[in-house]
């Protein structure tokens, strides 16, 4: 079975080493073809350096170092360089042949397969610098600007961040239960590693312990859980071709990209498997971007993408709330999207209408802020949006209930209305 292990890397230089080394100390996977992407996004301290030293060591690490635009980049060209993608294959073998090119499309998240591309080895070898072997660095911020590639059909791919590490029977036991039940999605727990007590919590990834067991197809599973705020990146092994049809990949620039990629992955799976045990270890730190700092005060440097607000705002904690709404925002946005290519193409998927909807509405947060300071239009995406007024208000009826001080921003609320202004 070939399974690849996909691992985004910035500035971890204390934790990489113990990350790598479970990877590379996984029990029971003699007949696994493991390949194994790290992709350096432009971290500052000795991180890939530490890649690129394993990469010397063991043929099965691929090392590319790219320009910094956050995770999710990351997360996407380690997809584009699975082993098995006619990229990898050219930069591996090293192929001197100039009538070589290599199929890509010029957009993600469409089911059309017509917007094909033909990318000549010149155009590989500007953007791919070999630094070593098995190791390549590219300016290159989002590779999907560039490439956007079928994903191999045989290969199998697990993420796993950079300061988090897995268990050492992670792999054979997602190996195991996807061939026994021909899966094309199988969901682990995880147990969480607090950095400052040296604690373990195990199990908690709560939404994967509502209802473990066998589904026909991941939608099955959000719709029985009613998990309309769902987010999935290194919580499982899922078939790479997934992917193919929708040509889905995380969004680019965001925070929280990781909810929509889940709703939308999920609806493409067929066979799919729900297993309560943890089998990866997610460290909480202090510093990282799940646990990121609520100061008032401007950091030196920030994302270009969040430094192109700086200007906007008064404090850091507020530009990071607007940033949080608008990805949401985002997200909700491809969710909609997705659903509406989906009816489509098969007018039986209306049928689940009323999930999508509850998807989308979860994820717009238009009660946190104000938006009299929106400029990235937060106000102009809520108005491409199309829900009926009852349904809309029905839906926020409740959220207000639950939590009566959104009462303040509810004027919000008028740019949902289909009599927009």
């Amino acid at each position: 079975m070939k399974i690849s292990i996909l691992i985004p890397i910035y500035n971890v230089e204390k934790y990489l080493r113990h990350c790598l080394n479970s990877v590379l100390n996984q029990k029971d996977i003699k007949d696994v073809d493991l390949d194994i992407v790290l992709v350096d996004d432009g971290s500052t301290d000795k991180s890939l350096d530490i890649a690129i030293e394993y990469a010397k060591k063991d043929e099965r690490i691929f090392v590319l170092s790219k320009a910094n635009a956050g995770a999710s980049t990351a997360r996407n060209a380690a997809f584009e360089l699975i082993k098995g993608t006619k990229l990898r294959e050219l930069l591996e073998k090293n192929i001197q042949d100039e009538n070589v090119f290599v199929k890509s499309y010029k957009n993600v998240r469409s089911f059309d397969k017509t917007d094909i591309k033909k990318l000549s080895k010149e155009d590989i070898d500007k953007n791919f610098i070999k630094l070593h072997e098995r190791v390549y660095k590219t300016e290159l911020k989002e590779i999907n600007e560039f490439i956007v590639q079928d994903l191999p059909d045989d290969v199998y791919v697990h993420f796993l961040d950079s300061d988090d590490y897995l268990d050492e029977r992670c792999i054979s036991t997602c190996k195991r239960y996807i061939q026994e039940k021909d899966l094309s999605l199988y969901l682990h727990n995880l147990s969480s590693v607090d950095e400052n007590s040296n604690t373990i919590k195990e199990n908690i990834y709560i939404d994967v312990s509502k209802k473990p067991g066998f589904y026909q197809s991941g939608l099955d599973f959000l719709k029985q859980n009613n998990l309309y705020d769902f987010y999935f990146s290194c919580q499982g092994m899922f078939k790479a071709a997934l992917l193919n049809s929708y040509k889905l990949r995380f969004a680019s620039y965001m925070h929280y990209e990781d909810h929509d990629f889940a709703i939308i992955l999920f609806s493409l799976s067929g066979k799919f498997f729900v297993d309560d045990r943890a089998l990866l270890y997610y460290r909480s730190r202090s510093g990282s971007s799940m646990n990121s700092t609520k100061e008032l005060e401007f950091p030196k440097t920030m994302p270009f993408y969040l430094e192109n607000l700086r200007d906007y705002f008064k404090t850091y904690k507020e530009l990071r709330l607007y940033y949080k709404i608008y990805s949401f925002c985002v997200a909700a946005g491809y969710i909609f999207k997705f659903y509406r290519q989906s009816v489509e193409i098969d007018k039986s998927f209306a049928k689940h209408k009323a999930f999508f909807d509850k998807c989308v509405l979860n994820l717009i947060k238009i009660f946190k802020i104000s938006l009299k300071n929106d400029p990235l239009n937060i106000k102009k995406m809520l108005k491409s949006f199309s829900f009926d007024k009852k349904t809309i208000i029905f839906f926020f009826l409740k959220d207000l209930h639950r939590q009566p001080k959104k009462l303040r921003y509810i004027k919000n609320l008028r740019y949902l209305f289909k009599d927009k202004k």
